[in-house]
């Protein structure tokens, strides 16, 4: 389990990312797709937080086209899981233990599981229209305690 993931490992993880873009963009309607493209655009130059980003597309999506995003975040875990050898391990349930060695989960950890709460079509939209070093760069960043 350790050390970084290998040429190959890393070639099918781009193509999961690919594979999820698609399958996530072809669930919206074509109106629908250029209003997230928008947003994307806003959240990369730094002109939007990415976490109102995320609600303002789960705001703009129907029921039926948050489902099929959804759908299709979680095939791509599927095969994410399957591209780091992790295919056989079951996932793990929302709000469930830590994996072995991963430490206790944060005090306070929102309700319905994951680092930032049940999964959003609105996050995984964004999560899948940004390159790493994007998503990266639009961390939310610690607020000062002097600040007024």
């Amino acid at each position: 389990m350790g050390g970084p993931p290998s040429p190959q490992q890393q070639a099918a993880m781009e193509k999961v990312r690919a594979d999820a873009k698609a399958a996530a963009f072809a669930a919206l309607s074509p109106a629908h797709a250029a209003s997230v493209n928008a947003i994307v655009a806003q959240v990369a130059a730094g002109t939007l937080d990415r976490r109102a980003a995320g609600g303002q597309i789960d705001a703009l999506l129907t029921p039926d086209e948050q489902k099929g995003v959804l759908a299709a975040a979680a095939a791509s875990r599927s095969a994410m899981r399957a591209a780091m050898g992790n295919a056989s391990a079951p996932p793990p349930p929302p709000g469930g233990p830590p994996p072995p060695g991963g430490g206790p989960p944060p005090p306070g950890g929102p309700a319905g599981g994951g680092r930032f709460g049940p999964p959003s079509a609105g996050r995984f939209l964004l999560m899948v229209s940004m390159s790493p070093r994007q998503m990266r760069g639009t961390e939310p960043r610690a607020r000062s305690s002097s600040a007024p």
